[in-house]
């Protein structure tokens, strides 16, 4: 599923209750990149992330881990030895 894209910050929407709306707004408290990952893909990531990575908020969510690297081969899967010359 594609979303639109927009350079709107995200809001935290109450209607899914407030814990959800709190904790996310809690996430744009943080003044450092936040990504919360499972699974190899984004879960969520607050706007301090966004401004470092130079994407929107709908750009991030549930886009795969390794789209944030240039190619494959520097995405470096938990569990895998990286070695450098």
């Amino acid at each position: 599923m594609s979303l639109p894209e927009t350079n709107e910050p995200f809001r935290p929407d109450f209607s899914e209750g407030v814990e959800i709306g709190v904790y996310l707004a809690l996430l744009e408290l943080i003044d450092e990149g936040l990504l919360i990952v499972s699974d190899e893909r984004i879960l969520e990531v607050n706007s301090a992330a966004c401004r470092w990575l130079e994407r929107n908020y709908r750009e991030l969510i549930q886009a795969p881990l390794e789209s944030l690297f240039p190619s494959p081969k520097l995405f470096a899967r938990p569990g895998t030895l990286v070695h450098s010359k």
